[in-house]
């Protein structure tokens, strides 16, 4: 019958429609239908708000237990001095403030409203950034990503790199966080250099994180995205026995997630943060 042949032809129409809109926006170009995605606020728990953060190294009988953990003083990052370190392809904004990565801007990677795609953000609505710093058992008030870094060096090494290095100095210890791009490279060498003056102190520990909500990326395209193809965020590990394995962040609320056993020294293995097709 006729009027089946015009709903199949009104059915296929709409399709190609859709995948060309849908083509459209992935090419950078804007949407037939109009409208930008929405951001959707993630509101934090006030109870965490003071929440101390800074790990803590594993306790041996041996040795007294560290001392209260200093506070991490809220809106610190905000406030204070920044700076700035650049490449041809990436922009990172270094925090004073623990000498933390907290903005990381790809200027020749565009969204669909031809801006610079940004990964790591300090904003109230969405945190993603890196951070280290220094703990031992019994003295807790070490250079760590509270500390307050100031300016050693910047400008160009020896091959033409940009580069910058921030220090902090507490009870003794001096950490030094050398930060180095290479042109064309989105590759970020940190280097941590530390001097101890107590030669009789507890050994000291590295660590070294990445932070981020539990926020997703939205989708882009008509009808909120329903026909747009989805894209994973999250933790993703990888280890040459057990391949890549990717870390739900409502996994990782409910404790289910899987961590990879112990990998042999020298074998491949990685853990990142996915977003939006960049690993960090």
């Amino acid at each position: 019958m006729d009027y089946k042949k015009t709903i199949l032809w009104a059915i296929f129409s709409m399709s190609g429609i859709l995948l060309f809109n849908n083509w459209q926006v992935h090419e950078g170009k804007p949407s037939m239908f109009g409208g930008s995605p929405v951001n959707t606020a993630v509101v934090a728990d006030k109870t965490t708000a003071n929440k101390i953060d800074i790990p803590s190294p594993v306790q041996n009988p041996s040795i007294p237990a560290p001392n209260q953990t200093p506070m991490v003083v809220a809106g610190a990052i905000e406030t204070a001095e920044k700076f700035v370190l650049k490449n041809d392809v990436l922009i990172l904004e270094i925090s004073a403030n623990g000498g933390t990565i907290i903005d990381a801007m790809l200027p020749k990677q565009l969204t669909p409203e031809k801006k610079q795609v940004e990964l790591f953000q300090y904003t109230p609505n969405h945190k993603y950034f890196a951070r280290s710093g220094l703990i031992a058992l019994g003295n807790v008030d070490l250079p760590n990503h509270t500390s307050t870094f100031k300016l050693s060096q910047s400008g160009k090494d020896g091959s033409g790199n940009p580069f910058i290095v921030l220090v902090s100095e507490r009870n003794g210890v001096k950490l030094e966080k050398t930060f180095i791009l290479s042109a064309g490279s989105y590759v970020v060498d940190v280097g941590h250099r530390v001097t101890q003056s107590n030669a009789n102190a507890a050994p000291l520990v590295l660590y070294t994180e990445i932070v981020r909500d539990a926020s997703q990326e939205q989708k882009i395209g008509p009808f909120d995205g329903a026909f747009s193809a989805s894209t994973f965020t999250g933790p993703a590990t990888y280890t040459d026995k057990e391949k890549f394995n990717k870390l739900e962040f409502t996994a990782i609320d409910k404790n289910k997630i899987t961590i990879p056993t112990q990998v042999p020294a020298g074998d491949p293995a990685w853990i990142a943060m996915v977003q939006h097709y960049f690993a960090s």
